[in-house]
């Protein structure tokens, strides 16, 4: 169960962010050098010529899913079903303990109406398949700790790497409890070139 702090602070930080649509932010010199310094310190070059296993390969606890030795579309696709109710049942309960809304996390979070459409019409024959960067974008939005974000990822099929900037950026973000996601997006963008929630500065 969420402490009633951080529900408040939820709360607080989605009224906010819908008063303030155009906010602009602007990064210190000291602040600039401080996440370089930490994407510096983390990242690790992507190894050359190693097959990558496909997202949902990966479950919660690192271990590997019997999925990934199958070449079956049939078993694929039920594994994949069975993956995004997961995410979907997760996602719901994760909210429940915030006292959030779809309509508000999906305010919150800066997402399309479409994606707000899917979640609620999610379903066994047709579940909701989220990219990680709207996973990301919903855990923000949440103010998720670290490990509350690696669940929700893992539900999904999806985790953050060392491997990638932009997840340690948000690593970053997570470690000093930077969760406007008007902040955590020039982040990103400083490191990566690449907005992403705006499509670019």
């Amino acid at each position: 169960m969420i402490h009633w702090q951080r529900r408040k602070k939820i709360q607080a930080a989605l009224e906010a962010e819908n008063n303030n649509p155009n906010k602009k932010v602007v990064l210190s010199e000291k602040i600039i050098a401080g996440l370089q310094a930490y994407v510096k310190r983390y990242y690790v070059e992507a190894p050359q010529n190693k097959a990558t296993p496909p997202a949902y390969a990966m479950v919660s606890g690192g271990k590997k899913s019997k999925a990934y030795l199958s070449s079956s579309p049939e078993l694929d696709e039920r594994v994949n079903k069975e993956k995004n109710q997961t995410f979907t049942r997760h996602l719901m309960e994760r909210l429940a303990e915030r006292e959030l809304t779809v309509k508000g996390l999906y305010k919150l979070a800066g997402l399309n109406r479409s994606i707000k459409q899917k979640i609620e019409t999610s379903s066994d024959l047709e579940p909701y398949q989220p990219d990680k960067d709207t996973v990301i974008k919903m855990g923000i939005a949440m103010r998720m700790k670290f490990d509350e974000m690696g669940k929700m990822l893992a539900a999904a099929g999806f985790a953050l790497s060392n491997n990638d900037k932009k997840d340690i950026v948000i690593k970053y973000c997570i470690d000093n409890n930077k969760f406007d996601r008007y902040e955590v997006d020039r982040y990103v963008y400083e490191v990566t070139g690449k907005s992403l929630y705006r499509g670019g500065y």
